[in-house]
């Protein structure tokens, strides 16, 4: 098995809900993010890789996507994956295309797999795979408005299912759904659309609130006894939370009381401020599971690390997403927070260990892989890790405890 960081990137559908996953990978020694620009043995092992380590760990049942090359393809009797886990998105260089890739684009699709034309475009090269075809992907951020609208015109008479890829902002997002692009990438839902702090809308106000009180560093176990009594709903979720497998506690918490003296304050504050932002009820489901998963995979990596605070890994990581949740500036939401000193920094300038395995969790999330700085801790560690934070916050989301 070859010694590969493993990732994903969503796909939305217009509502923002992730419907499927494109899987990515990145090796030292292999480098191309694209299964079929390797040498085609590389290529094979390392997709045999990848579905070795599971794709289901990744995708949880949604659709996988690969990225794969007319020359693997031409060179493959059969895929090494069957098209009930999914499809790829196709890159063409078009001198390549001839009678060969058409007939095998034709009878793939035949047999159901998704394709995806990568950068689409229209020459007298790829018009032959157009009509193959049935679905176009275009990285949006190398065109203008009137080019992409130049390109769209192009392609309406092939009556395509169109993919906008790389999508960096909320108002590109509207600007595509209104091009009828049905499917979108990016990290734009990590993004915040900033609002005045007097329009806040109150649900948010009050979760700001609920959390400066949670951290105050004069809180004790009767103080914060107190806040979980402020929301009965808060308090049921906790009781749920600290009772289900996720703690596998040998006997049932009968109290609120008796909770915090078992577990402690930071372990109560991490679960609760996960209870508290999973209630912001106008954001997307992705930005909460993206916290979940960053909170978890830093705590995990806290946990490889001698004398560490894992509880602060794991508050850390939730709250990286923060001013997208809000609609607020990181600045000013951490001018409200009494968060540590170690933490606001990690949070605002990735300084110290906290702000650095932040970094890199991040990193690995959006697949700039190069950037992942944790010289201790290899490669399969981090990737287990993030593995094990997809399948934890998939769990955490899919159980009714939130």
């Amino acid at each position: 098995m070859i010694d590969i960081y493993l990732g994903r990137q969503n796909i939305f559908k217009s509502d923002i809900n992730a419907c499927a996953y494109e899987i990515l990978y990145f090796s030292d020694s292999h480098g191309e993010n694209q299964v079929g620009k390797n040498s085609i043995s590389s290529a094979l092992s390392i997709l045999q890789t990848i579905l070795d380590v599971g794709v289901d760990r990744i995708t949880h049942g949604k659709p996988a996507f690969f990225s794969l090359t007319c020359d693997f393809l031409c060179k493959q009797k059969n895929l090494p994956f069957q098209p009930d886990l999914g499809g790829f998105f196709l890159s063409v260089v078009d001198d390549q295309i001839d009678e060969q890739i058409i007939t095998k684009i034709s009878r793939l699709h035949q047999q159901k797999y998704s394709i995806v034309f990568d950068n689409i475009h229209v020459n007298r090269f790829t018009i032959p795979l157009l009509h193959e075809i049935h679905a176009g992907r275009i990285d949006v951020s190398k065109y203008s408005k009137s080019e992409l609208n130049d390109l769209l015109k192009k392609l309406k008479p092939f009556d395509l299912h169109l993919y906008a890829n790389n999508i960096s902002d909320h108002e590109t997002l509207e600007y595509c759904k209104s091009l009828g692009f049905e499917y979108f990438q990016g990290d734009f839902f990590t993004k915040p659309q900033i609002v005045s702090a007097r329009r806040l809308p109150s649900r948010r106000l009050f979760v700001l609130k609920m959390l400066a009180s949670l951290y105050n560093p004069e809180i004790d176990i009767r103080d914060l006894e107190l806040i979980i009594r402020q929301d009965v709903s808060l308090g049921y979720k906790l009781m749920r939370m600290v009772n289900s497998a996720y703690y596998g506690l040998n006997s049932q918490i009968e109290s609120i009381q008796h909770a915090l003296v078992l577990l402690g304050i930071n372990p109560l504050r991490a679960w609760l401020s996960v209870i508290l932002l999973s209630e912001i009820d106008d954001q997307p489901g992705p930005l909460m599971a993206t916290s979940i998963i960053r909170g978890k995979m830093c705590e995990l990596i806290g946990e490889m690390m001698p004398n560490e605070d894992v509880s602060s890994y794991f508050v850390t990581g939730l709250f990286s997403t923060l001013d997208a949740m809000m609609g607020l500036p990181m600045s000013e939401i951490l001018e409200n927070l009494p968060m540590t000193d170690v933490i606001n920094k990690a949070l605002l300038n990735r300084e110290g260990p906290l702000g650095n395995t932040l970094n890199s969790v991040i990193a690995y999330e959006q697949n700039h892989w190069q950037e992942i700085n944790l010289p201790k801790i290899s490669i399969q560690q981090i990737r287990e890790a993030y593995l094990k934070s997809i399948a934890w916050a998939a769990e955490l989301t899919n159980s009714n405890l939130l």
